[in-house]
């Protein structure tokens, strides 16, 4: 977002997501005991159709906007 910046981080919530991911992981890691390994991976042509229609519409929105950097509560910040 326009307004996200390294002055307004909110490091209790970052340091919180970063150990619950990390725990996320280490169980995750040790659960993969006794999968099978995938003989083939085939890319899923749904969801890349759907990732190009989105980057398509959010460039459409960026060229709507022009210039203008808007923050997500709908302020704008001046273009320096």
């Amino acid at each position: 977002m326009a307004c996200d910046d390294i002055n307004n981080v909110n490091w209790e919530a970052l340091t919180t997501n970063t150990k619950a991911a990390a725990n996320a992981l280490g169980v995750l890691a040790h659960s993969l005991e006794g999968v099978p390994p995938r003989a083939d991976t085939t890319p899923n042509l749904r969801a890349r159709s759907k990732m190009l229609h989105n980057f398509r519409r959010w460039q459409v929105l960026a060229d709507e906007a022009g210039n203008a950097e808007t923050c997500s509560h709908g302020k704008q910040k001046p273009v320096a």
